[in-house]
């Protein structure tokens, strides 16, 4: 196998017809690039896993980007004029209390567009997106909260996505930190997102549940109409508790259904062969950089294991493909100026697989842009910005998966921690948010992104539970 350059195209020749977008400027970054190194091919015969036969598959409606909606043109308005390498006037604002009252003397709310995967249904979209509780700092479910584990996990398949204007830039530095820009405001995008959550703290009680293989299979449940527990027995706590344990049963399945090809979790008794992390990774590299391959054909069937859990590579994986096509349908939609997309891989939520496993994660989640990039030529993704601190390899990776586009470490496009793009393209961040807590209204700045960010915007404004027309934009 002939060593591949990060400038080599990733569309094979059946796939020619695909649309291609012309190759972005290059952005004018104020800090210097560094060099990529080249990247060395992996030899499949040194991978010590079975054999693969890899068939082709036609793309359906679910494995490419949602058809662009129809928005209204203020939505289209307020998204399109975010250009974050412009500072816009903010006097006498700086922390989220200041937006608060400037929100309450005029300053205008933007419009959220709500993203979820077309199994989440519009009651647990308001449920969810309403019944948080105001924090969930070391905890996520206990009785008496209206978000219960499963519905947490479900969280992750919904993404709000709004502009917000932030008092300074994030960074980190022995902790999370604003640097102000005095009396100056910044326009990006905000990407609620909901992680995969792994926490260590609460193990086998939120996504872990989806993707782990047990001892009995666990065989997936479409729910065609799914109800909240909280709407159907918020009357009696009594009633909650009774029903909770099969309703999280059924959640889990519901989930599982959507994220399996055989819509199924096999016992451990049917698995033939489990990957060593490094074997997954090394598997994983290879489904990246090989065009040829379909990804969702070549992760049926394969597991890994993770400290003592053993995973679903399947399931795993189009948890992030999920997550990607939500973000991204919205994005190239609604960004037509352009956008700077930045990833900070959330090392707190992979403390249950295992730390030094947060790469798999990361590559899992290259492999889903490579799923939706060979159907979409993503025209106004200009720059990707990747927080390389633990994982170098991911931006050469990415350089594969995007020739046309401009991939760098994340902290190239924030010279003396403050963004430094001058092109007037949309800068988005994630606040690496949580599913059962508001806590991007209550958080400090230096606890966590969450709390930063919204310490210092008008994020919790955008977000506010009781807002009126929070539901207005769902783009399912």
């Amino acid at each position: 196998m002939a060593a591949i350059s990060p400038r080599d195209p990733i569309i094979s020749p059946r796939d020619s017809t695909v649309p291609k977008s012309p190759p972005s400027p290059a952005p004018t970054i104020v800090s210097p690039r560094r060099e990529i190194p080249t990247l060395k091919a992996v030899n499949p015969d040194d991978l010590k896993m079975r054999e693969l036969t890899i068939e082709t598959k036609r793309p359906s409606a679910r494995s490419i980007l949602k058809p662009s909606p129809n928005f209204a043109p203020e939505v289209k308005e307020n998204f399109a004029k975010v250009h974050s390498n412009e500072l816009i006037s903010l006097p006498e604002v700086r922390y989220r209390a200041d937006f608060k009252k400037a929100i309450q003397g005029g300053l205008p709310l933007k419009p959220v567009i709500l993203s979820p995967s077309h199994f989440v249904s519009k009651s647990m979209i308001e449920h969810l997106m309403r019944n948080k509780k105001d924090s969930a700092l070391g905890v996520k479910y206990k009785e008496g909260d209206k978000v219960t584990w499963m519905e947490g996990a479900l969280h992750t398949f919904l993404t709000p996505i709004c502009p917000i204007v932030m008092s300074g830039d994030y960074y980190y530095k022995n902790g999370h930190q604003i640097l102000f820009t005095e009396g100056k405001g910044r326009q990006v995008i905000l990407s609620a997102s909901i992680q995969p959550d792994f926490e260590k703290s609460f193990e086998n009680e939120v996504i872990m549940r989806v993707v782990k293989v047990q001892e009995e299979a666990i065989e997936g449940q479409d729910l065609d109409s799914l109800q909240p527990l909280w709407n159907l027995a918020s009357d009696s706590p009594v009633n909650f508790k009774r029903q909770l344990k099969e309703y999280e049963a059924r959640l889990q399945k519901h989930m599982i259904y959507h994220l399996t090809s055989k819509h199924r979790l096999p016992a451990l008794k049917e698995v033939r062969t489990i990957l060593d992390p490094s074997q997954a990774l090394e598997y994983i590299d290879q489904l990246i950089k090989n065009s040829h391959l379909d990804e969702q054909v070549a992760l049926v069937n394969q597991f890994v294991r993770l400290e003592d859990h053993v995973i679903s590579l399947e399931a795993l994986f189009s948890i992030y493909f999920q997550l990607v096509r939500n973000e991204f349908s919205v994005f190239e939609a609604v960004l037509l100026q352009g956008y700077v997309y930045t990833i900070d891989p959330p090392v707190i939520f992979a403390r249950q697989i295992g730390v030094k496993n947060v790469n798999i994660l990361n590559r899992l989640q290259i492999l889903a842009f490579k799923s939706l990039r060979r159907h979409s030529p993503f025209p106004s993704l200009k720059i990707i910005g990747f927080n390389d601190y633990a994982d170098k390899e991911a931006i050469v990776l990415l350089k594969m998966i995007f020739p046309d586009k401009t991939i760098l470490p994340k902290q190239e496009l924030f010279r003396d921690k403050h963004y430094s793009v001058r092109e007037g393209y949309a800068l988005v961040l994630h606040n690496n948010s949580d599913a059962f807590g508001q806590n991007i209204e209550t958080e400090e700045i230096n606890s966590s992104m969450d709390g930063a960010i919204g310490s210092c915007s008008d994020a919790a404004c955008q977000l506010q539970r009781d807002r009126v027309d929070l539901l207005n934009y769902i783009f399912q």
